[in-house]
């Protein structure tokens, strides 16, 4: 069983990674797009840690292409939600049964995301976003 954490450093030629020395940036979890995904995605338990104990009221989605969409936070059946807002990130995504999403703790209540299709390819925002009639989606960083 491994920890979860921790953080790669080289010393001369050898390279190791020290699982004490975590500071909850450049954690990651993954989902696959399954069920109800078009209303609302879970964060893993395990995940939640890295809010330093407070669980935000909103998170923001960033793209690789640098959109940002704000998603409401909210506790449901004992686990915290993606939810309000999160379908417009699905709608503008595409995002279809079997996708799966890479999602990476950035600090300040931020997730950058990375989306691959069924086939295991990088998925590319083809869809055009309407970003001055959507809310919840803001064009550039930290907008």
């Amino acid at each position: 069983m491994s920890k979860s954490g921790g953080r790669c450093s080289k010393e001369g030629d050898d390279a190791y990674f020290d699982w004490n020395r975590t500071n909850g940036e450049d954690k990651h979890f993954f989902k696959v797009m399954l069920g109800d995904f078009h209303e609302r995605v879970t964060i893993p338990n395990e995940f939640l840690h890295n809010f330093g104990g407070k669980i935000p009221k909103s998170i923001k989605l960033e793209t690789r292409s640098g959109l940002t969409f704000d998603v409401q936070v909210t506790k449901n059946s004992g686990r915290v939600v993606l939810q309000s807002g999160w379908a417009s990130y699905v709608s503008a995504h595409d995002l279809k049964i079997g996708d799966f999403l890479v999602f990476k703790y950035s600090g300040d209540s931020q997730l950058k995301t990375l989306i691959f299709d069924s086939s295991g390819c990088e998925k590319v925002c083809e869809k055009p976003v309407d970003i001055n009639g959507s809310k919840g989606i803001s064009q550039g960083r930290g907008q």
